[in-house]
Order: C-alpha cells, then structure tokens, then sequence
C-alpha cells in the first residue's frame, strides 16, 4: 500500500506540476514527449490493437486538428517512444491452447509441444498470438535518468519524511493501525497481529 500511495503522490505531483503551467498555443500545458507518453499507456493500459491504436489516434487528430504532436500512425507513435528494441523479447503463445511457446524460434515451422498445432513465427505474429518481454532494469534506468521524473521523486520523498515520524517500533506505531481505534488489551487485536503473521487464533470454550 506504501508504493501505491507513493505512486499516487508522484501522479498528484506531476499533475501540480503541468496545471500551474501557462497552456501552450493549443490550450495544453502538455508538451509533445508528454503526450506521446500518454497515449502509448494508454494503448497499453486498454490493451489496443494496431487497428484500434489507429482510429484513436484519427479521432484525437479530427478532436485537435491543428495540434502537431499527436502522430497521424500506429508506426509515428512507435518511433516517437524511441524503445530500444535491443531490450525486448517476443515471447509467442499458441493460439490454441495457449501454452507458452518461447522466443522466436530459427525454425520457419514448429510444432506446440502441448497440442501438437504446427505454427510459424509468421503466423503467431499475424494472429497476435504473443507479447512482448522487457529488460526492467534497463527500463528503470532509463526512467531514472529524466530529471523530471528524478525531481518528482525527491519531493515525494521529501514530503514523506515531513508528514510520517521517522522512527517506528512496530506495526502499532503506524498509521493505519491507529485508525483502527483498538483498546488497550483488546482481543482483536491479538486477532490482527496474528492474522498478520499467518496464525490462526480459536476462541476455546472452558
């Protein structure tokens, strides 16, 4: 729950950022790396196809017709991201059974060792039967090299160690645990701590 936490005050950050920017020409504060960003995670968070991807993009440009930085194509949009493609892998699926078949394979045919189905690399890629693997500490490396994303993260921290105390002696000193307004000796809380821990506790009747 921290990182998802830390995840949202970066988001609010940035977007505190961005709205107390004066807008551009087209009335945005986004600039074009910025919204090349946006719309690939978003073509990732909805899991688009090329096609799909495709008309997105011809319907943001009939939305904003004179703002340049939206790319008119599946292909723009890629090459805007600049991904080093060195750093990723095609991992191919059978479409049948969906067992996973690896890497693409130096072999024009093959056959799924679960269901005896004989593919090609062409064929799967054709069907959309794979995805796509990344190298994520390249990826993190990458990301920590934007100065923007560097500064977000050192007000977040920053933010953090001003608003939490920095020492804590157990689970009660936290938080959350004090918004549970637990008495002192109080059963349920024996049942919380050892829920935490994976115990089980029976009430014995004497």
């Amino acid at each position: 729950s921290d990182v998802n936490g830390g995840g949202h005050e970066l988001c609010e950050d940035w977007l505190q950022d961005r709205q107390s920017q004066e807008p551009n020409e087209h009335g945005s504060s986004l600039n074009r790396q910025e919204k090349i960003l946006l719309i690939n995670a978003y073509v990732i968070k909805h899991g688009l196809t090329k096609s799909a991807t495709e008309d997105l993009l011809t319907l943001l440009q009939l939305l904003s017709p004179e703002d340049r930085d939206i790319p008119s194509s599946h292909f723009l949009l890629k090459k805007e991201i600049s991904v080093n493609m060195n750093n990723c892998k095609t991992q191919f699926i059978c479409p049948k059974c969906q067992s996973l078949i690896g890497e693409e394979k130096q072999e024009n045919y093959l056959e799924c060792e679960s269901c005896r189905t004989e593919l090609s690399n062409e064929s799967m890629l054709r069907s959309g039967s794979y995805f796509i693997t990344f190298d994520i500490r390249y990826m993190i490396n990458s990301l920590l090299q934007s100065e923007e994303v560097s500064a977000c993260l050192y007000r977040n921290l920053l933010k953090r160690n001003a608003n939490h105390q920095v020492f804590q002696q157990d689970i009660c000193d936290g938080e959350s645990y004090k918004t549970l307004g637990l008495q002192e000796f109080d059963f349920s809380e024996w049942q919380l701590l050892s829920a935490y821990m994976g115990l089980q506790i029976h009430s014995i009747r004497i």
